[in-house]
Order: structure tokens, then C-alpha cells, then sequence
């Protein structure tokens, strides 16, 4: 029939481990008349694999295609998804054809599928399937020198997983570690805040803990250079810790500084390098407290925060607010305002934590409005806004630089969670590549982190299973204050601790 046209749309490159889905459209002078078909095959190198007619819904063929199922509820939109036992065991190309009947005449579409080898490390790619850790979300990730990633999950577990691998270490049986992520502090023991507000240190050698204490703490924490411990207090306050290991349990935190405070924290702590302590509160106020526990100063940022304050190589302190316009800060140690960025013509709520670029020069931070998501480049001298990028998801945590430039971010729109890699080119962020999870999961709040030889690590999950991903990046962490949510892939938030 003249003017009818019909199309495929789904991945044309997979690996053995992710699942992709196809569909068609059909229509006639450009009007769509999928609806109309009385009926639809899939076929993947001429073997059919999902049928659909206008009396029957989408169904997999018999034998059919192993691994081939149905998806959607009617011919008009008849699927194929490819599942984990689909047979593409060798590499290589294979094609996808659907064919359609409409007004008594058969039309067809073709389109390749390519199966990649696992071993390829081209950025965007996934490095090793992603293990399902839990139920729900699991934490942002912490990754040891050792090569050990640690996440915290809803099943009371703290998870390690090879960081080369994916596979799945042994679980310790702990007090609850949800959802509070972990931190590891320059010896590898690896710290948590529990739900039941009590911190423990945890020692991977022999999965024993130990260093409880009790006292209404919630996280996440930050660990000094000296080993001192901060965590948020209800009461509200702060807690140092110090460890005693001369304490009848054999060791345990002792309370070092809790100082009273007028509201809640509600940002991670951050530990300055000469050893200041930077919080964000519920007063709306941006807090600097000395190792010795006095307020030093408070800063009124005009809108609520759950940013984490990120910290340069001099010492000034970024932060966003909640602002009628959304705000991004630059404080200097000493409490004073150099800038206040807004984003007027968006008014996006800026609850991600500021990362900073490999040279210093540049600032980003994330953002969202009821409908959309944002990345913004600030410059670091004036606060000056030199890029940005709207992205129709909403659901956002914070980026992370690579030292080659390129910024990373989580974001999904309630249906489907993505990593971008963008790439700063001074007056434009310029996308690199985008990974989409399999499965509908999603990345929730997410905030990546990089590992040493570029692997990008984060969480996700779907309605059911949380999981860690890690896709190949380009390069390491940029060497600058804060390249990443946490400072460093230790996530110890101090700003004299190394990568």
C-alpha cells in the first residue's frame, strides 16, 4: 500500500547480560494505524519468536526463540523482550525481523542486533553483570583500597562485592546498616551509622565489629585523618568519636565533642583541612564547627539544604540551598560569601552536593524542578553560570569529575534510571554517552563514584531487587578538593585525605 511505512526501534548492540526490548510503529501517510494490524510476528534469524493477532494478545512462539518473550497487551503494541536465557552465545550479528498484516497485505522491517564481547571496556559499557543485593535500593557505594566495594542494604546486610568482578563477598551477620552508606576509613575498616543509631566499625578480615555506641546518630559520617568519627546527633548535635581501646569490650568510641545545636543536620559532614567541621542545619544554615566542638561561625543561606558541603584546595566551602531561585554558595573558611549563583530562569530545588573540577575552575551541581532535571557549571572565581543542561528526568543525586573532564550523573524519570557522561567544553556540557539500566530499574538519588582506573560505580533498583552497577569510564577521579560525593571512592568527606 503506498505510503505505509513500518519501523523498529530497541538496542542494536547487547551483551549477554542485558535484556533489551523491541517495538514497531506502522502508519499510513504518517497516521498511525497499529491498531489496525490483524496481526504481528517477531523473528530473529527466521525463527519466529513472539505472535500477535487481533483476537489474540502477545504471546512467545512455540519452540520458538529461547529467551524470546512477549510484552504488551494487544497487537497494537506488541513487544519483544530479550530475557537472561536468550541465546545469543557466540558474538556476533543477528537479525531482527517484524512482520505485519494490514489490510490483507503482509509488510516487514528489518534491523540488526550485534552481541558484543564481554571483555570490551569502551566507556558507557557495563563492566560486569549487575549482582542483585536487596530489596530496595541499596546505599551509595564505597570502594576500599583493596578493590572491595561496600554498599548497605534493607536487609540489614553490609554487602562487599569485587570491584573487578561483581561477584559477591561474604555477608557479616551485623546490626542493621540501612540506610545509612558506608565509609572506610585509610586502614579498611569499614564504618556505619545503624538504623539503630549506633556506630560500628567493621573489620573485612574477619567480618567482627566492633566500637558501638549508643545515642540517637544518623549518617552519613565522615572520618578525620586522625580517626576521629563525625555523625549527626537528634538531639540535636554533633558527635566526635574518638576509640578507646582500653574500654571493658575490648574497643569501643568514646564521645569527644557534642555540641548543642539550634536544629537538626541535615547535610553530610564535611572535615575541612585544618580540621573544621562544615554541616548544613534545618535553621537553614551553613555551620562550621572546630575539632575542639565550638561554633566558629554560621552562615544564613536562605533556604533549606540537603547539600553536602563540598570543599577546594583553599579551603572555601560550596554549598547549595533551596532558595526561591535555587542557589549554589561559595563561603570562605572564615564564614564570609564570595557568591551566590541562582538559577532564576529554571528555579530548580538544589539538594545534590557540589562537585569540583579537575582545575578548579569550575563548580557543578544538580538540580530539578517538578518536570525536569538540571547539571549546572558555575565558575569557581566569580559564581558565574557558563553551562547547563536540562534533561527530562527528575530524579537526580550528585555528579562526580573524572580528570579528564568528564562529569558523571544518575538521573531518572520514574520509568527508566540513566548514567550520563558529559563532557565540559567551557560553554556547553556536551553528552558523551548515556547508559540506560536494564529492567526498568532505576537510579534513585544515586551519586556515582570513580574508581581508581575510571570504572564508574552506583546503585539502582527496580520494584522489586536493588543492584550495583559499574560501567567503564575514561579516566580516574580529577585530583582536585572534591571530585565526588564523599571527596574520595572511601567516601571518608575529608578534605586531607587523598584519593
Amino acid at each position: 500500500m503506498a505510503g505505509f511505512s513500518l519501523s523498529i526501534a530497541g538496542a542494536a548492540s547487547v551483551y549477554s547480560y542485558t535484556y533489551p526490548t523491541y517495538s514497531f510503529t506502522a502508519a499510513v501517510g504518517g497516521v498511525d494505524v497499529a491498531s489496525s494490524l490483524t496481526s504481528v510476528i517477531w523473528y530473529i534469524d527466521g525463527t519466529k519468536a513472539v505472535t500477535a493477532t487481533s483476537s489474540s494478545a502477545p504471546a512467545a512462539a512455540s519452540p520458538g526463540f529461547p529467551g524470546a518473550q512477549a510484552a504488551g497487551t494487544s497487537v497494537a503494541n506488541c513487544q519483544m523482550h530479550l530475557d537472561s536465557n536468550s541465546s545469543f552465545t557466540t558474538v556476533g550479528t543477528f537479525a531482527i525481523v517484524c512482520e505485519v498484516a494490514y489490510n490483507g497485505c503482509l509488510y516487514s522491517a528489518t534491523t540488526k542486533i550485534r552481541r558484543m564481547d564481554e571483555s570490551s571496556s569502551a566507556p558507557g559499557q557495563l563492566r560486569w553483570p549487575a549482582p542483585a543485593i536487596c530489596t530496595r535500593m541499596p546505599t551509595d557505594p564505597a570502594l576500599s583500597p583493596s578493590g572491595v566495594i561496600y554498599v548497605g542494604s534493607d536487609n540489614g546486610w553490609l554487602q562487599p562485592i569485587n570491584a573487578s568482578t561483581g561477584a559477591l563477598g561474604t555477608t557479616p551477620t551485623v546490626p542493621n546498616v540501612y540506610p545509612y552508606p558506608p565509609a572506610i576509613a585509610r586502614d579498611g575498616r569499614v564504618l556505619c551509622i545503624t538504623s539503630g543509631s549506633e556506630a560500628y566499625y567493621f573489620v573485612p578480615s574477619s567480618w567482627t565489629y566492633r566500637n558501638g555506641i549508643g545515642g540517637g546518630m544518623y549518617g552519613p559520617t565522615a572520618i578525620a585523618t586522625d580517626g576521629t568519627v563525625y555523625a549527626a546527633q537528634n538531639t540535636p548535635s554533633i558527635f566526635g568519636l574518638t576509640e578507646n581501646s582500653s574500654s571493658v569490650h575490648g574497643s569501643q568510641f568514646d564521645i569527644a565533642i557534642s555540641p548543642s545545636l539550634s536544629a537538626l543536620i541535615t547535610t553530610g559532614i564535611s572535615i575541612g583541612a585544618s580540621g573544621t567541621i562544615y554541616f548544613g542545619c534545618a535553621d537553614q544554615r551553613l555551620y562550621a564547627v572546630s575539632p575542639g566542638g565550638a561554633i566558629l561561625w554560621s552562615v544564613n543561606l536562605g533556604g533549606a539544604t540537603l547539600s553536602t558541603p563540598a570543599i577546594d584546595s583553599a579551603g572555601n566551602i560550596y554549598i547549595g540551598a533551596d532558595t526561591p531561585s535555587g542557589s549554589l554558595f561559595k563561603i570562605s573558611a572564615a564564614g564570609s560569601v564570595l557568591w551566590d549563583c541562582t538559577f532564576a530562569a529554571w528555579n530548580p530545588t538544589i539538594n545534590s552536593s557540589p562537585v569540583i573540577g579537575a582545575d578548579e575552575t569550575t563548580v557543578y551541581v544538580a538540580g530539578g524542578t517538578a518536570s525536569s532535571g538540571f547539571l549546572f557549571a558555575v565558575t569557581t572565581a566569580a559564581g558565574l553560570l557558563k553551562a547547563q543542561n536540562t534533561f527530562s528526568d527528575i530524579h537526580y543525586g550528585s555528579p562526580a569529575v573524572a580528570a579528564d573532564g568528564t562529569v558523571y550523573l544518575c538521573m531518572d524519570d520514574g520509568s527508566s534510571g540513566k548514567l550520563y557522561a558529559y563532557r565540559d567544553n567551557g560553554s556547553s556540557l556536551d553528552g558523551q554517552w548515556t547508559y540506560t539500566l536494564p529492567g526498568s530499574a532505576l537510579t534513585g538519588s544515586s551519586s556515582p563514584l570513580i574508581g581508581p582506573d575510571g570504572t564508574v560505580y552506583f546503585s539502582g533498583a527496580n520494584a522489586s531487587t536493588g543492584y550495583v552497577y559499574a560501567v567503564y569510564g575514561s579516566v580516574g577521579p580529577a585530583t582536585s578538593g572534591w571530585p565526588m560525593l564523599g571527596k574520595n571512592a572511601r567516601r571518608t568527606a575529608c578534605a586531607s585525605d587523598g584519593q
